[in-house]
C-alpha cells in the first residue's frame, strides 16, 4: 500500500498507543495520573481556555397547549467552533404566566396564552428561542401550506385529560409538523409510556392513542413520528384501599395490597435519574463522495477529506493500517467512511449488520496488521461515522489492545475542548479472530458517541481483562443500540481507569435492544467474569435487552456488578449512581444482580439510585452456567435501591437466594415489591442472621419488602406482613411456565396484587416488545 512519508505526529503515534498498550494491559484500565479538582476550579479552567463564541437552542415543538412540557437543549461551541458540553448554561422565561423553564432546559406552558422567549445563557452570550401557547399556536396552522414530503420537525400531542384517576382512560392525539408548524398528513405516530406501573398506552389509530392508568404517580407520555420526540406528563391519582392481605393456607393472596398501602412505585426511595442526552444518528446527506479504490492509501484519502464528504472503500478492498482520525476544524458536518454499496445491501438504518450479511454484502475490511489499534482518534478529532465496513485485524496481527480507540486515556486529555466527540460506528462488523488475544473492541473514551446495528464479536484475552465496549475516560453521551455484543470477561465496563477531566464521569449512557452474551463454547477456553459492570458511570439506561451466559470462572459470574470503584486512587468523584436497568430478559448467569456501594474503601461516591423494574431473570446459577444462584446480592452502604415487578424463576445453585445481604453499614431506603421471587436454599438471607424480617431489620432498617410471591420455600411468619408464599411456581398460574411464557393467566389470583395495583412480576407484554428484535441470526 501506498504511504505519505511518515510525520513525526505519525512516527509517534504508534509509539504512545504501544505505550498505552503495555500501561492498561493489566486487568483493568488505567491512566497517568491526573489532578482532581472541584467544581469551581473545574468551571474556571472551562471559562479560561474554552471560553463561549455561541450558544444555540433546539426544542421539538414551540407551540404548546397549557400544561404540556417540552424539554429544550443548549448547545455552547467554543471560539474554535467545538462544541463544549460541561458549558454552564442559564435558562430563564420572560413571561411566566404564559410558560417556566426549569435550570435543566424543561419549559413548562402556563395558563396564560401568547408568546414568551426562553433564553439560555452561557459566559454571557445568549440565545433566545419563541414558544407559543394557546390558541395563537394552533390558529397559525391553517394559513401555512408546504409539500406532504416535508421533513418531520415537531410532534403537537394533547390529551383528553392530564389527571386520571387509577382505572380510568383517556385519548392522546398528535400532530406531525414541519419546520414551519405546518401539519404534514400520513406520518404514523409511535406512542409510549414510562413508567408503565403508572399507565400504559396503545395505538388507535395512526396518529391517535389510548392511555390506561394503572398506579397513582407521574407519568410521562412520548410521541415519536420519524426521528422527532414529544413528551407531555399526566398524573394518575388513587389509591387501594387498606384491607387484610394475609394470605390464606394455600399461599394464595386474599387482597390486592397491604394495610396502609400507598401504591406509589418507589415508595421512600429517590428514583434513578434518566439520561439526559443522547445522540443524533440519523445519516448525515453527503455534500461530495469520493471514491477510495482498492490499493489506494486511506490514510491519504480520509487527510484529505472535508467535512461533508463520503469516502467510499472499494466492495472486498482490504486497507491495511494503522489509520487516525485527525481534527477537521470547527466544522459540524461529517465524514462517512462506508463500503460503495447501497442501504439495501448492507441494510437500512435500524436493521443489525451480522457476519452474513456482511460477506453477502461484500463489505470492504479496514484491518491492522501489528498490535496497535485500527482505528484511532486525534485528541480533538470530530464528526466521523463509519457505516457498512468490517474492521478487525489480519491473521499476522498478535496480542489487540483496541481495535478501535475512540478517545484518549492519558492526561493529554484534560477537557471537554480536547476529548474526541461525535463518533458513530453504524452497521459495521467489528471482530477479532478466533484465536487472536483482543483485550477491548471497542474504546469509548469520547463525548457523543454510539455505537448502533452493528456485530461485535471475538473480544476475548486470557492476558487481562477483556470487553466487546468499554469507556473510563470519556463524558458521553453514550448510545449502545440494537447490536450484538461478544465480550470475554465482561461484555460491556464502563469504569476501571482514571478520569483526566477533573469531576467529569462516563454519563447519560443507553444500552437498548441488544444481545450482550458470550458464546458457551469459550468456557474453559477464554477467561470470563460478568456481562456487564460498572465502576463509574452516571445516568445510565439499560432497557431491552437479552442478557446471557455467564459462569463461575474468574469471578463467581454475575449477570450484573454495579459498584462505584476508584481503582487508581485518582478519581475521587468515582460513581455507579442513577441506574435504571427495565424490560431485560436475563438468563443463563451464575447470578444476577450483584451491587455494591464502595467495596474498596478508596475514596468514591457510594452507589445510590438504582431502579431494576420489569426484568426476566431465568436459569439462575443452574449448570452449566454456574455460580452462586443469587437474583440479588446488595452490600452495605447502598442508598435508594428499588426493585419490583422482576420475574425470577429457575434459581438454582449451592448458595441460591432470592436476596443475599452481606456487609454494615445499613442499606438506606431499600425497597422491593412486587417481585415473583424464586426462593431457592436460602431466600432473603444476610450472614448470621435469621432468614425474612431478621435479615432486613440488620442489613436495611425500615426496608419497604412487600406484595412479593415467594415460591417454593419461606414460612410466612419470618417475613414482612402481605408477601405471598405459593407452594411451587406453577401455582402463580403463569400461561406455560415450561414454555417460559411468565404472563399471568386469566385464573391467576395474582392478578391486580402488586404493591400499585399491577400485576405481580414482570410486565410481560413490555418485555416482549421490547426484546423482540434483540436476538438475530448471523
Amino acid at each position: 500500500m501506498r504511504k505519505s512519508p511518515p510525520s513525526f505526529r505519525t512516527i509517534l503515534s504508534p509509539v504512545l498507543i504501544g505505550l498505552q498498550a503495555l500501561v492498561i494491559a493489566s486487568c483493568e484500565p488505567a491512566r497517568l495520573a491526573g489532578p482532581a479538582a472541584d467544581d469551581a476550579s473545574a468551571n474556571g479552567m472551562l471559562n479560561q481556555y474554552h471560553r463561549a463564541e455561541s450558544v444555540t437552542i433546539a426544542v421539538t415543538d414551540s407551540s404548546l397547549a397549557s400544561g404540556q412540557q417540552v424539554k429544550a437543549t443548549a448547545e455552547v461551541r467554543d471560539q474554535d467552533g467545538l462544541v463544549v458540553p460541561w458549558a454552564p448554561v442559564t435558562w430563564s422565561a420572560s413571561s411566566e404566566p404564559i410558560v417556566t423553564v426549569s435550570s435543566e432546559g424543561l419549559i413548562t406552558a402556563g395558563t396564560g396564552t401568547g408568546t414568551a422567549t426562553i433564553s439560555a445563557t452561557s459566559d454571557g452570550i445568549t440565545a433566545q428561542v419563541e414558544i407559543t401557547v394557546g390558541d395563537g399556536a394552533a390558529n397559525s396552522d391553517s394559513v401555512r401550506t408546504s409539500p406532504p414530503s416535508a421533513p418531520v420537525h415537531m410532534v403537537s400531542i394533547s390529551a383528553n385529560a392530564t389527571t386520571l384517576t387509577v382505572g380510568e382512560q383517556t385519548q392522546v392525539s398528535g400532530v406531525v409538523r414541519d419546520i414551519n408548524g405546518t401539519p404534514i398528513p400520513n406520518v404514523p405516530i409511535t406512542w409510549t409510556t414510562s413508567p408503565v406501573n403508572v399507565a400504559t398506552v396503545s395505538s388507535t389509530s395512526e396518529t391517535a392513542g389510548l392511555i390506561t392508568a394503572k398506579g397513582a404517580g407521574t407519568v410521562t407520555l412520548f410521541a415519536k413520528a420519524d426521528t422527532a420526540v414529544r413528551s407531555i406528563t399526566l398524573t394518575v391519582t388513587g389509591s387501594a384501599s387498606a384491607t387484610d392481605s394475609a394470605a390464606t393456607a394455600d399461599g394464595a393472596p386474599s387482597a390486592p395490597v397491604p394495610p396502609g398501602a400507598s401504591g406509589a412505585s418507589y415508595g421512600s426511595a429517590a428514583p434513578a435519574e434518566l439520561p439526559r442526552a443522547t445522540v443524533n444518528t440519523a445519516y448525515p446527506s453527503p455534500a461530495r463522495q469520493i471514491r477510495v479504490p482498492a490499493g489506494a492509501d486511506l490514510q491519504a484519502a480520509i487527510n484529505a477529506a472535508q467535512p461533508g464528504d463520503e469516502l467510499l472503500l472499494a466492495p472486498g478492498a482490504s486497507y491495511i493500517g494503522n489509520f487516525w482520525l485527525p481534527n477537521k476544524g470547527g466544522s459540524s458536518s461529517w465524514i462517512t467512511i462506508r463500503t460503495d454499496v447501497s442501504d439495501a445491501a448492507i441494510g437500512a438504518p435500524g436493521t443489525r449488520m451480522t457476519p452474513s450479511r456482511a460477506a453477502s454484502a461484500n463489505l470492504a475490511k479496514i484491518q491492522s496488521p501489528n498490535i496497535y489499534s485500527t482505528i484511532t482518534t486525534d485528541l480533538t478529532a470530530h464528526h466521523y461515522r463509519f457505516t457498512g465496513v468490517e474492521i478487525g485485524a489480519t491473521s499476522s496481527a498478535n496480542d489487540i489492545n483496541a481495535i478501535v480507540r475512540f478517545g484518549d486515556n492519558t492526561t493529554a486529555q484534560n477537557s471537554a475542548a480536547t476529548t474526541a466527540n461525535n463518533l458513530i460506528l453504524d452497521r459495521t462488523y467489528i471482530h477479532g479472530l478466533p484465536n487472536l488475544s483482543t483485550r477491548r473492541c471497542v474504546m469509548l473514551n469520547s463525548a457523543s458517541t454510539a455505537v448502533v446495528d452493528s456485530w461485535i464479536s471475538e473480544c476475548h484475552s486470557n492476558d487481562g481483562d477483556s470487553q466487546a465496549i468499554v469507556g473510563w475516560n470519556g463524558p458521553g453521551p453514550f448510545l449502545i443500540q440494537n447490536d450484538y455484543l461478544e465480550g470475554g470477561h465482561e461484555v460491556i465496563l464502563f469504569g476501571g481507569g482514571g478520569m483526566t477531566t477533573p469531576n467529569a464521569s462516563p454519563s447519560d449512557i443507553t444500552i437498548r435492544g441488544s444481545h450482550i452474551t458470550r458464546p458457551s463454547s469459550w468456557k474453559g477456553v477464554w477467561e470470563a467474569k460478568n456481562l456487564i459492570e460498572t465502576k463509574h458511570v452516571r445516568r445510565l439506561l439499560i432497557e431491552g435487552n437479552v442478557i446471557e451466559n455467564v459462569w463461575l470462572d474468574g469471578q463467581v459470574g454475575f449477570a450484573f456488578v454495579m459498584k462505584s470503584e476508584n481503582q487508581n486512587y485518582d478519581t475521587p468523584w468515582s460513581q455507579s449512581t442513577d441506574v435504571t436497568i427495565r424490560y431485560n430478559r436475563i438468563r443463563n448467569a451464575g447470578g444476577g444482580f450483584n451491587i455494591l456501594a464502595n467495596p474498596s474503601g478508596a475514596p468514591a461516591v457510594p452507589a445510590a439510585r438504582f431502579v431494576i423494574t420489569d426484568n426476566v431473570l431465568e436459569n439462575i446459577g443452574n449448570a452449566p452456567y454456574t455460580g452462586d444462584g443469587r437474583a440479588f446480592q446488595l452490600l452495605g452502604g447502598l442508598t435508594d435501591i428499588v426493585v419490583m415487578h422482576n420475574t425470577v424463576v429457575k434459581v438454582g445453585g449451592a448458595n441460591s437466594a432470592a436476596f443475599s445481604f452481606a456487609q454494615l453499614p445499613s442499606i438506606q431506603r431499600l425497597v422491593v415489591h412486587s417481585n415473583v421471587l424464586h426462593h431457592g436454599a436460602y431466600g432473603v438471607k444476610g450472614g448470621s442472621v435469621g432468614e425474612g424480617t431478621a435479615t432486613l431489620n440488620a442489613y436495611t432498617s425500615g426496608a419497604l419488602f412487600t406484595n412479593n410471591a415467594i415460591a417454593e420455600g419461606g414460612t410466612p411468619t419470618d417475613y414482612p406482613v402481605s408477601n405471598y408464599f405459593p407452594a411451587t411456581l406453577g401455582a402463580l398460574g403463569f400461561v406455560d411456565l415450561s414454555g417460559g411464557n411468565y404472563r399471568l393467566g386469566g385464573g391467576s389470583s395474582y392478578l391486580g396484587k402488586g404493591y400499585d395495583n399491577r400485576d405481580i412480576g414482570a410486565d410481560i407484554s413490555q418485555v416482549d416488545a421490547q426484546t423482540r428484535n434483540a436476538v438475530v441470526d448471523r
